[in-house]
């Protein structure tokens, strides 16, 4: 079974409730952000120690399934959970997380091209429907418009108030912080900032969301947002394998990557295709628009959330099938009998072909 080691918080509280917006969520953040188990190895074995009888066992790390997840711990427990999980990691992979997984590992793991897939050129446009935001979501983006000096925890309440206002009145939630734990099957690992899933059934579809790494360009001069490839590979690939062993129907998933203003979206099949799309992000006069100075692109970034979790409503279902009748409308057009004539002529010159070849080349309707 799919298993993870996380608290979960839950997202059934109102944005009335869940205000003041900025400390509620740097407390949580603070408290829950994953430690490094190198700093922290030798205090927590000695505090072990020392409170620890003759008489118990040495505690494990606990593992929560997702069908049990609403059960929870201290934070300090949790804590002592994030330091383990991370030694566990280690121990039991020799793949870096996410994060910092380069181009080495994706040639020698997988069978992605870097040129002709990861780095391609071309950019996937999916059918995204425009999602009208509630109210209270234009007060919340009022307020970040006055944040002055912006931080680290500012940019992650942005996204989980985006998310909130995507999943709203949907059968999703979402986690933060969750522990991607490697296996015999597949050692890609890491933590994925948030991973939405669905709440009923066998929680399927997953679909991670990372926030962009902020990397030095010397060119430039400046820190850039670094939207990662390989991150999304690495955490596609554990996507991927995870939601197969629940349902072996699984033929793709979707991850997203965001800095809380830009977005972009990738789609990976079992078929080891690749679909990225451009980025989503500001449009406006100055090089420092943000997403709460856009309302259309707020509008599309929700829309994009849903279809990354493969929300569909019935407009969209509806636009899809109108699509794909124009597409397949394209190629039903009957020939004259002149060309059908050709076509013959060319299959008979060709008969030493082998028949799929022939009906490659020269099957007409």
């Amino acid at each position: 079974m799919f298993k993870q080691s996380c608290t979960r918080f839950s997202h059934s509280l109102s944005y009335h409730s869940k205000r003041p917006i900025f400390s509620n969520f740097r407390e949580i953040f603070v408290k829950t952000k994953t430690i490094d188990p190198k700093e922290q190895e030798t205090n927590t074995e000695e505090t072990n120690l020392q409170n620890q009888s003759p008489e118990t066992k040495q505690p494990q790390a606990p593992n929560f399934d997702l069908k049990t997840s609403s059960q929870s711990s201290s934070i300090q427990d949790f804590k002592d959970t994030k330091i383990r999980t991370a030694k566990k990691i280690t121990q039991d992979s020799f793949f870096p997380p996410f994060q910092k997984l380069e181009q080495d590992h994706m040639t020698e793991h997988t069978n992605y091209s870097l040129y002709n897939q990861l780095y391609s050129p071309y950019r996937w446009t999916p059918l995204v429907q425009k999602v009208t935001p509630s109210l209270e979501f234009h007060e919340r983006m009022y307020q970040f418009r006055k944040v002055r000096n912006w931080e680290e925890h500012h940019t992650k309440e942005l996204i989980d108030t985006i998310l909130f206002e995507a999943l709203r009145g949907t059968d999703y939630d979402y986690y933060y912080d969750y522990q991607c734990q490697p296996s015999k099957h597949c050692k890609f690992h890491g933590v994925a900032d948030f991973l939405v899933y669905r709440k009923s059934g066998n929680h399927l579809p997953f679909t991670p969301i990372f926030k962009t790494q902020r990397k030095l360009n010397r060119l430039a001069g400046r820190h850039l947002d670094e939207f990662n490839i390989c991150e999304a590979v690495g955490a596609a690939n554990w996507t991927l394998t995870n939601a197969a062993a629940i349902d072996p129907n699984v033929k793709k998933v979707r991850i997203l990557q965001t800095n809380g203003h830009a977005w972009r979206m990738y789609e990976f099949d079992n078929e080891g295709e690749i679909k990225k799309t451009g980025i989503y992000k500001p449009s406006g006069p100055g090089l420092y628009t943000k997403i709460y100075d856009d309302p259309e692109l707020q509008e599309v970034v929700l829309g994009l959330i849903r279809h990354a979790a493969f929300i569909q409503t019935e407009n969209e279902i509806g636009l899809k099938k109108a699509y794909d009748f124009i597409d397949e409308v394209k190629y039903l057009d009957e020939l004259d009998e002149e060309t059908k004539g050709k076509f013959e002529k060319r299959r008979r010159f060709w008969k030493f072909l082998p028949k799929k070849i022939q009906d490659f080349f020269f099957e007409y309707k």
